[in-house]
């Protein structure tokens, strides 16, 4: 059953929020490492794969169009689907931006350890073991 272009386009408007949520999100994340606010980076990562589990399931309605700049694709969806495609692009670059921040985070931390375990300090904060990331 084929659907709608209002259906469609509804899809299409929830998905860019998604996006834009997870974008959101990771700038916020980046932010609460910047001012070592621990407890609002893990509700961020909380929150960022919870929005990345939304965006694995959901389809982009838009995806499956010929080039909505052609005619009978209609302007607004057109509108819609460059959005959404320049929203991925502004989020791949901030995940690029993010993951450099974490592993600059992460040598720092060695870091402080090093230094905690020099002075006799043996704090067992972290997993080392453990990585995040998200890609859809």
């Amino acid at each position: 059953m084929p659907i709608s272009d209002a259906t469609r386009e509804q899809t299409d408007l929830r998905h860019l929020a998604r996006v834009q949520e997870l974008t959101q999100e990771i700038a916020g994340a980046i932010a609460a490492i910047e001012q070592n606010q621990l407890a609002r980076f893990q509700e961020s990562l909380l929150r960022q794969e919870y929005l990345c589990g939304e965006l694995a399931a959901m389809r982009w309605a838009s995806n499956g169009l010929k080039d909505p700049r052609q005619p009978g694709a209609g302007g607004r969806a057109a509108t819609v689907a460059e959005k959404i495609q320049e929203s991925y692009v502004a989020l791949a670059q901030l995940n690029r931006v993010y993951a450099e921040v974490v592993k600059r985070s992460k040598r720092a931390t060695e870091l402080l350890l090093a230094v905690y375990s020099l002075a006799g300090v043996q704090p067992s904060l972290f997993d080392n073991d453990r990585t995040l990331s998200c890609e859809v």
